[in-house]
């Protein structure tokens, strides 16, 4: 049985923290705490009722690995002493987890809404990293292979998957997005729009949650491509003093591909500001003295654009 929970209640508490006014076990050492902000968005914990409380709370004992925390919260009606539970957390917002929960024994009878069932679903997909799927080749053949044409495509292919919907319907509620653009969301042409809108939910809440993004398709026809983009938190703790570079967003993109000239080629490119760094690993000498002897090429193609290479390093891998 499954529904939804989060820790609120008449008197607040902190996440982590072991809460002490509980005879029942005695609270566990720091070290042993369970840190929820630590914990992946999906985890599923094992727990235990210890007790129920006059303010209709409940104390709950959750397990993850060595780890352990007494923390209270309000269970659904039909709960006793001694249940056990499995929590799978859905989100943190400020600190305060949100759970869905599912009875592994129980007494009683716990009637599940819909919805309840749907959030403990797509927790379950969110295990697994959210990808885009190209719908179809970015590029119909090798003779177009120029920059500005393949990111124009790239980009469209992302913004058309349904990702973004609910942001363009708020552009074209402001009059910045047309109507046909909002038709052609996937949301809008599938035979079966809300197993569209399910299906897409774990991968908006993904790039929501952890600032990613990862799409997957063809380059050209028979062409495989991978693309991984994540937004590094660098924000925090930023002091008055600090430079223009160091506040600016760090961009961590890994390209993975298979080339029929070098082969298997795996790229990573941090982008903070308008400096950049590249790393390039390929499966042999031959693909690695191709790359360095493009090098000063491609620095000056991304100085044009206003990017400046600060770093590249070119290295030999056989499981590239």
């Amino acid at each position: 049985m499954v529904s939804n929970i989060n820790l609120t209640s008449n008197s607040p508490i902190t996440a982590p923290s072991p809460i002490n006014n509980t005879a029942a076990t005695g609270a566990p050492s720091q070290d042993g705490v369970i840190k929820l902000d630590q914990i992946e968005i999906g985890k599923a914990i094992q727990a235990q009722v210890l007790s129920l409380l006059n303010n209709g709370n409940s104390v709950v004992s959750l397990q993850n690995g060595a780890q352990i925390s007494n923390l209270q919260m309000r269970l659904p009606a039909g709960f006793k002493v001694g249940d056990q539970l499995q929590l799978t957390l859905l989100s943190l917002n400020d600190g305060k987890p949100s759970f869905s929960i599912s009875t592994l024994s129980s007494a009683e009878t716990v009637n599940l809404s819909s919805t309840a069932q749907l959030l403990d679903k797509l927790a379950s997909s969110n295990n697994q990293k959210a990808q885009i799927n190209g719908s179809s080749p970015l590029l119909t053949s090798t003779k177009e292979l120029e920059p500005a044409h393949l990111a124009t495509q790239l980009g469209e292919s992302i913004e058309k998957s349904g990702v973004f919907y609910e942001s363009h319907l708020q552009q074209w509620s402001e009059g910045n997005r047309n109507l046909d653009q909002i038709r052609q969301e996937p949301q809008n042409h599938s035979a079966t729009p809300a197993d569209t809108a399910n299906n897409l939910i774990p991968q908006q809440l993904d790039t929501l949650e952890n600032k990613r993004l990862s799409w997957q398709g063809e380059l050209y026809p028979g062409q495989p491509m991978q693309l991984d983009i994540v937004k590094e938190d660098n924000q925090e703790n930023q002091s008055s003093s600090t430079t223009q570079q160091e506040s600016d967003a760090v961009w961590q993109t890994s390209l993975k591909l298979q080339l029929p000239n070098l082969g298997q080629v795996h790229v990573k490119i941090r982008l903070q500001g308008d400096h950049t760094q590249l790393s390039v690993n390929v499966n042999d000498s031959a693909a690695a003295a191709s790359v360095k002897s493009a090098t000063d090429s491609l620095t000056q193609s991304l100085a044009a654009s206003g990017t400046a290479l600060d770093q590249i390093t070119v290295q030999i891998d056989d499981k590239t």
